[in-house]
């Protein structure tokens, strides 16, 4: 017995270990960890024991031991699908595979092209759900090699994420696997405590280079509940054109599933098993490429949202029963307790869909003293209902993500809140907003007042809300320099970003003005500025500004010649010769100017610049010169009457924009009399 013994230790410690080695170097399930040294070394091996003080490792030749001291960092890899493929040979996946054959040439001129795109959605019985995302891109130029840092959003507190697999596939053949060292997982607002539930998890894959294919694939998972509404909502297309995209959404038979879908045929209804699934498919879908003032994507890109039908008669009670809290302001009048709720908590812009589709109590968000555009209005609506005002709060989306989809009941689809009080509209999100004012990006849009339970539409301001209007007097002189007074006043968003400037110096402020007077008259010089209603919660801002501008006028002998002081139209807009995706302004807007120009004694008006008048559906301008003995007195009006120029009509839009923009190239004439 003892001889056995004796030989089973010889064994094990002589013959094992060799034995080790060679399944090490031959064994198909060898997994790459990497260790790197202080000194700059690094190993492939496997880790096989973490101790206190030392780490132990197995090369493909040996085995080590490191104290810990003398190790930087480890990079343990993770089994994943697909984790045994070394080398295209060893692929089994039929999709990638035949994804490997795709010819890149005709796509050279692309950041990269999506070869395959699936997102599949599966509810179960008990409503938990997975959602993953598999994607196979091939990289196509030097300026896709971007595409290998990918992002995907997630909601902490109830849902999680995992990372299915993420590899790349090189040209030679070579299989590398997505590091562990390469992913990052954090909070999107990690700054703001109280809305942290929004995370992003990154992932950077390896070697992306021309001629490479990225494969990779995460799962969201999660559960359907009054609290977490979720649904499918996709816009497809990406930066390099898709040539395969599919969507599937799948539940059990007796589920009822609800969608719809904007430029795309109407899903195929299939069954499998106990399942039933809807199935969208897009063969070659083209790159969302860049464009100046291009439309969000929704606008032009197919979109799809789904989940398990409901109806909004539910969505609403289940929203309202998570209301808690009353808070009582100071005054009774609703303007001024709009006044107080927007000053006495600070606006963080983090919409509602990304943090929690019901809002916070009103003890925590006067405990936070910050809320979203959500928070912020249910205090409001709290704060007005106390004083016995008929409040209705009303959930919103904006334009960026597309239109609401009125078939799919879910909290999901809103990202804001505004406040209807009888006919006036409140958006109490930042505190610069005056009262009765809806950033551009809630203009137009359908709501949901879950006060009433009914569909909203949100008006889109008149050109008159989002107004510029400038009033300037000039006293030209012979030498051609000019004494300037100028009024400018904003309402609308341009007055709401005028308004932060409350938080500059004056120094600042006044340097920042005479770069944009610089800009329509070349030597501005300030002698005198002043800032009105920067302070207050009035709609408008007014800045008047006193300055002198050398050489506004060229003197040639008797003549002087000079531009239409500060007019500088551009075409810059309509520079292509056509456009893929049409103009987008995201609201109405009117610009007009007044400039009346003293002029020298001794001169007379030699030549002015035409008048024109100029109307379509989508633009309007008209502009007038007027002439006396002693002055020229110039005005125009602009009118955007749309917020959205449809391809179909640039031709037309362009040749508007282009005649107004010569204006800026004419000249006015003064002749001096003999």
């Amino acid at each position: 017995m003892r001889k056995v013994i004796i030989f089973l230790t010889i064994f094990l410690n002589i013959f094992l270990p060799h034995c080790s080695k060679q399944l090490l170097q031959n064994e198909k399930n060898w997994i790459e960890d990497i260790i790197y040294t202080e000194k700059g070394e690094e190993y492939k091996c496997r880790v096989t024991k973490i101790t206190s003080d030392s780490i132990y490792i197995a090369t493909a030749d040996t085995e080590l031991t490191f104290p810990q001291k003398e190790i930087r960092s480890i990079d343990l890899a993770q089994k994943r699908e697909g984790h045994l493929w070394k080398k295209t040979t060893d692929i089994t996946d039929p999709i990638l595979l035949q994804s490997l054959k795709t010819d890149l040439s005709e796509f050279s001129d692309k950041k990269y092209v999506d070869i395959y795109c699936k997102r599949h959605l599966k509810i179960e019985k008990d409503s938990s759900y997975a959602y993953s995302i598999r994607c196979i891109r091939a990289i196509c130029s030097e300026k896709g090699r971007n595409a290998g840092n990918i992002n995907f959003n997630y909601l902490s507190r109830e849902e999680k994420m995992e990372i299915n697999f993420g590899r790349t596939i090189t040209k030679e053949g070579e299989v590398l696997h997505l590091r562990e060292n390469a992913i990052e997982d954090a909070s999107i607002y990690s700054r703001i405590p109280p809305y942290e539930n929004a995370h992003e998890r990154k992932i950077a894959l390896r070697e992306v280079k021309p001629g490479n294919f990225l494969d990779f694939k995460v799962t969201i998972y999660g559960k359907i509940s009054e609290e977490s509404p979720f649904i499918l909502e996709t816009t497809l297309g990406n930066a390099g054109p898709t040539l395969k995209s599919i969507i599937r959404v799948e539940v059990p038979r007796n589920f009822d599933i609800a969608w719809q879908n904007w430029k795309i045929e109407e899903p195929e209804l299939k069954f499998s098993g106990r399942n039933k699934i809807l199935h969208w498919e897009i063969d070659l879908l083209e790159a969302f490429e860049d464009e100046d003032n291009a439309p969000p994507k929704p606008y032009v890109f197919p979109g799809i949202t789904a989940g398990i039908n409901s109806n909004w008669e539910k969505t609403y009670k289940n929203f309202n029963k998570h209301l808690e809290g009353e808070y009582t302001p100071q005054s009774s009048e609703p303007e001024k307790i709009y006044k107080e709720i927007i000053n006495l908590i600070r606006f963080v812009d983090i919409p509602s869909h990304k943090a929690a589709c019901s809002p916070k109590s009103v003890e925590e968000i006067l405990e936070n003293k910050l809320a979203n555009s959500l928070d912020k209005a249910y205090l409001l609506y709290s704060a007005l209902l106390s004083k016995e005002h008929p409040a209705e709060l009303i959930l919103v989306r904006s334009k960026t993500r597309g239109e609401l989809a009125k078939d799919v009941p879910s909290l999901y689809q809103f990202d804001g809140a505004l406040i209807r009080l009888g006919e006036i509209l409140l958006d109490p999100s930042s505190e610069l907003n005056p009262y009765g004012y809806i950033r551009p990006e809630y203009q137009g849009v359908s709501g949901l007042s879950v006060t009433k339970d009914e569909f909203v539409q949100i008006p889109l301001f008149e050109p008159g809300k989002e107004k510029t209007s400038i009033s300037r007097i000039i006293e030209l002189k012979e030498s051609g320099e000019a004494k300037i007074e100028e009024k400018m006043k904003f309402l609308g968003s341009m007055a709401i970003g005028l308004k932060s400037l409350r938080y500059m110096r004056e120094e600042d402020k006044k340097n920042m003005i005479e770069s944009y007077l610089n800009r329509n008259i070349p030597g501005s010089n300030i002698t005198d500025l002043s800032f009105n209603h920067i302070d207050n919660g009035k709609p408008e801002v007014q800045i008047d500004v006193r300055y002198t501008a050398k050489g506004l006028a060229l003197k040639q002998g008797n003549f002087l010649l000079f531009h239409i002081p500060g007019i500088d139209y551009s075409a810059y807009s309509v520079g292509a010769t056509e456009r893929k995706y049409p103009i987008y302004w995201g609201k109405l807007g009117k610009e007009e100017n007044e400039i009346k120009i003293n002029i020298p004694e001794g001169y007379t008006v030699r030549y002015l610049p035409k008048e024109i008048s100029l109307s379509n559906p989508f633009i309007e301008f008209k502009n007038t010169l007027i002439k006396d003995a002693k002055t020229i007195t110039y005005t125009d009006y602009y009118i955007d009457k749309e917020e959205l120029i449809p391809v179909a009509y640039y031709s037309e839009y362009k040749d508007i924009i282009t005649q107004i923009a010569e204006l800026s190239e004419e000249w006015i004439i003064l002749e001096k009399k003999e």
